[in-house]
């Protein structure tokens, strides 16, 4: 799993290259122009996850559901046997549908880690085998 907080990932244009030179189809980018500290920054952009799936063993993860909103809110997470596979298609990053988390393959972690991209950290998850 990519450790992140929710919504859109800011991004280097390195990390855009190597996204995009490795992983076509699975994210977009948007420029993303922001203020910091007074001073306009455009050198980054902001990166979208397209394939939203269901990744989680739900009768061996621990969770609750909100009694206001209906969300998710795990304390243990267990993904099924194939998270990045829906309808035969296998991807390399998916959102979790039901909570936003993210989780790669370990391809996409070989390539971050090959191309010494600091800026993304990963957290192991258990694996339902």
């Amino acid at each position: 799993m990519l450790n992140t907080v929710g919504g859109g990932i800011l991004v280097s244009n390195k990390v855009k290259e190597v996204i995009e030179d490795n992983f076509l189809g699975e994210v977009q980018f948007f420029d993303a122009i922001f203020s910091f500290k007074g001073k306009k920054c455009n050198a980054y952009t902001t990166m979208n996850i397209c394939n939203k799936i269901e990744c989680y063993d739900m009768d061996k993860s621990i969770f609750t559901i909100d009694s206001i909103d209906g969300s998710y809110h795990f304390d243990k997470r267990v993904l099924i046997d194939s998270p990045l596979e829906e309808y035969g298609i296998n991807y390399n990053i998916v959102r979790c549908s039901l909570d936003n988390e993210i989780v790669v393959s370990d391809k996409f972690k070989k390539v971050i880690m090959d191309n010494k991209i600091k800026c993304m950290s990963f957290i192991k998850n258990e694996l339902n085998y």
